[in-house]
């Protein structure tokens, strides 16, 4: 009994630790590429690592025969998985890089394990929610400050995982609009693209799961009023034109339901983006030209390049970044970054058969989601929808912890028959 409350507890503890990027870095040899030490490749243990580790150990302690279970009810999805590593791990063998390779394989056992688990048991809908519900207040909130502020606040936020920065800060993201920079802040996230992603997707799913009524209307419109003023200074165009997109659909179908607070402030604050030369010219004055779309152009390149010279097996997980200098001259360290594509960089490190497994994913969860009722079928292909389109442009649900996990939490309810239905959930 004291196992099964405290699994729970762990469950929504990593969800709300979502928003956090505390964690110890390591630095062995692998991790460093020319010399200059890689965020990317460094092995972190997060917070959020503790809390799944616990989460881990106390559902093999209470389920013995979990693998044993798993294996002979989702045969045909264990051999799957099992094809999967394979393939990764001969691509990971044939790098330059092994030993990073090695280490992202760990990270993909760890999230495939948070997503069986979010996939396959019931818990409270309303305490899931709230968990949610605390984490966009706090990034929303922070997100705000933040930007007033022109940097970092420090102090207990620190414990978090916010960085210290300003707008000076070598590396930081700013953005030029109408021939002014503006800082684009992060609140606790690695970058502001990380933090829009995360209060579209989490107001969703609050948005779905919180039980709303007509006493929730105030309460409800304050959280998607925090979450929307988050996205907005954010200054991400992907999640914008996501958030527009979605409540101009939501607007059109569901005028008069619990979305509609959704879409009322989605469509208020597309009205302010396009109203408002600061920041509609962040999305007109977007070109080929612009210093940040060149260097996704250049990026894009060497990961077709890479995917021509290593087309079965890909050059390894984790080696993109290794094998850039081969294929890009005068290689400046601002570009050391992911290709700004999940699918790109799928191709270039993983290869044609490892695209081919995840493509096969992708189509068993569309599969999955059109077996569900018409509420949840909509709801699920609008994070469906979200994911894949937010993933053409930004690399960040492969390539850094937070993202992961949102990626993780996202098809973990996607897959989650239970969780999806229209019933109470205890």
């Amino acid at each position: 009994m004291l196992f099964a409350k405290l699994e729970k507890i762990f469950f929504y503890l990593t969800i709300f630790l979502l928003v956090s990027q505390l964690g110890r870095h390591f630095w062995p040899s692998f991790s460093f590429i020319n010399g200059v030490r890689s965020d990317y490749l460094s092995p972190t243990l997060y917070v959020s690592d503790i809390s799944i580790i616990c989460l881990a150990f106390l559902y093999f302690a209470r389920r013995k025969i979990f693998i044993s279970s798993i294996v002979k009810k989702e045969y045909c999805g264990s051999i799957s998985f099992v094809i999967f590593f394979l393939l990764i791990g001969i691509g990971v063998v044939l790098s330059k890089n092994p030993y990073a390779g090695l280490y992202g394989m760990i990270k993909i056992i760890e999230f495939i394990f948070f997503g069986f688990y979010i996939a396959a048991f019931q818990f409270s809908k309303k305490t899931f929610a709230l968990s949610l519900w605390v984490g966009i207040l706090f990034s929303g909130f922070l997100a705000m400050a933040q930007f007033i502020h022109h940097g970092s606040l420090g102090g207990l936020f620190y414990f978090f995982g916010e960085r210290a920065f300003n707008g000076e800060t070598p590396g930081i993201a700013n953005a030029s609009i109408g021939g002014s920079l503006i800082l684009r802040p992060y609140a606790t996230f690695p970058h502001p693209n990380v933090l829009a992603g995360y209060l579209l997707f989490t107001t969703l799913l609050f948005l779905h799961f919180f039980e709303s009524n007509k006493h929730r209307v105030l309460f409800i419109s304050f959280t998607v009023l925090v979450a929307g003023i988050g996205i907005l200074l954010s200054l991400s165009r992907a999640v914008w034109i996501m958030g527009i997109v979605l409540g101009s659909y939501l607007f059109i179908k569901h005028r008069l339901d619990r979305y509609s607070i959704f879409i009322f402030s989605i469509l208020v604050f597309a009205l302010v983006i396009f109203s408002q030369t600061l920041f509609a010219s962040r999305l007109y004055e977007t070109s080929f030209q612009n210093e940040s779309v060149a260097q996704r152009i250049v990026l894009a390149r060497a990961s077709i390049d890479m995917f021509g010279d290593h087309m079965f097996f890909g050059v390894g997980l984790n080696n993109y970044l290794g094998e850039l200098s081969s294929y890009i001259t005068r290689l400046s360290p601002v570009m050391y970054q992911p290709v700004h594509s999940i699918f790109l960089l799928l191709f270039s490190e993983g290869g044609i058969f490892s695209f081919g497994m995840v493509v096969y994913f992708l189509y068993l969860t569309t599969k999955n989601v059109f077996s569900l009722s018409k509420k949840d079928k909509e709801f699920c292909l609008m994070l469906l929808c979200s994911f894949l389109f937010i993933g053409l442009f930004d690399h960040y649900f492969f390539t850094l912890q937070q993202g992961q996990l949102l990626m993780t939490l996202v098809l973990g309810v996607i897959w989650n028959k239970i969780l999806t239905t229209s019933g109470t959930i205890t």
